[in-house]
């Protein structure tokens, strides 16, 4: 979905002058959507590690359900956007 986004964004700010409201509103959804990537690629190697950390055998931490349901949250909410 930011791939396609990114895509979308390029090409309409070709067409259209930055302080249109569609190319404005389009590259909000991009950074929307790249902020959900980001995130739950950060929470995902949390339990994975990588590098020189090792991954977790311990459950998910209140604090880990939270982060991903506001993920889900955040991606439903975009997804009704768009």
């Amino acid at each position: 979905m930011n791939e396609k986004l990114k895509e979308e964004v390029n090409a309409s700010s070709e067409r259209l002058k930055d302080d249109d409201i569609k190319l404005i509103t389009l590259k909000d959804h991009q950074k929307k959507v790249n902020s959900i990537r980001s995130n739950a690629m950060r929470l995902a190697g949390e339990f994975q590690g990588g590098g020189v950390k090792q991954g977790s055998f311990f459950p998910p931490t209140d604090t880990h359900k939270d982060k991903f349901l506001q993920l889900l949250t955040d991606w439903d909410e975009i997804k009704g956007k768009l």
